[in-house]
């Protein structure tokens, strides 16, 4: 379908930001109902206390929020099929599969150097929250949150719907950088940003270059997959 920019109006910055605005308040919405129900199972009036006592809480607050997101943004999508256009791979599989294992492989270098990097002591909180999180968790539900859901529901957000929507209003370079901006903001710590926005770039070319959301996943999949045996 011919891209057709429109006037940048109220209703066209909603149209971009509401999948990502949603997702934000949902997630904080449920994060805050399950740190109070950690508190009731555990008997424990202090909220951070209680949430290291009920450690899998995490976990399965990812998981809910991951799960009604690919149907609730799954069904956006397919309505955005119907304005914009149905997506088909542009590029043969072959294609497609060297773009995968070069964007995983980029990506999975780009978490190493950061992981080394001066940028750990400088920003702890990703560390210290990781391990809170994902240390010594059941590894079925590390895999279902972290490398099946995950990686699935926030590419459909950031790629699917923002990205994509802002490559038709506006044009691919805008789309490009504040989309991954956005997947970066998200995550909620400034390590996390830069990786993640790193990431937003890397899988949103491979998107647009193949015209398959499927691509992002898969590439989003393998990394988060390459990062598991780090948390056990």
């Amino acid at each position: 379908m011919e891209q057709k920019k429109r006037k940048i109006t109220g209703a066209v910055i909603w149209d971009i930001l509401n999948p990502f605005i949603i997702a934000v308040v949902f997630l904080y919405l449920l994060s805050a109902i399950f740190t109070m129900i950690s508190a009731q199972v555990t008997g424990n009036p202090d909220y951070s206390e209680a949430l290291k006592e009920f450690a899998v809480s995490p976990l399965v607050v990812n998981i809910i929020f991951y799960g009604i997101s690919l149907f609730v943004f799954g069904r956006a999508y397919r309505k955005d099929n119907l304005r914009f256009g149905e997506q088909k791979l542009a590029v043969s599989k072959g294609k497609a599969f060297l773009y995968i294992v070069i964007a995983a492989a980029v990506l999975y270098a780009v978490n190493l150097l950061i992981s080394y990097s001066p940028l750990t002591r400088i920003f702890p909180a990703y560390t210290d929250s990781a391990a809170a999180s994902f240390l010594n968790q059941p590894l079925p539900l590390l895999i279902l949150s972290n490398v099946v859901l995950g990686p699935a529901a926030e590419e459909l957000i950031f790629r699917g719907l923002t990205f994509r929507r802002m490559d038709f209003r506006i044009g691919m370079k805008f789309a490009l950088i504040v989309s991954s901006l956005l997947f970066g903001i998200y995550h909620a710590n400034m390590l996390q940003l830069i990786y993640a926005f790193i990431t937003g770039i890397i899988c949103a070319l491979c998107y647009k270059k193949c015209n398959s959301l499927y691509v992002s996943i898969i590439i989003h999949m393998a990394v988060n997959a390459l990062a598991v045996p780090y948390y056990l």
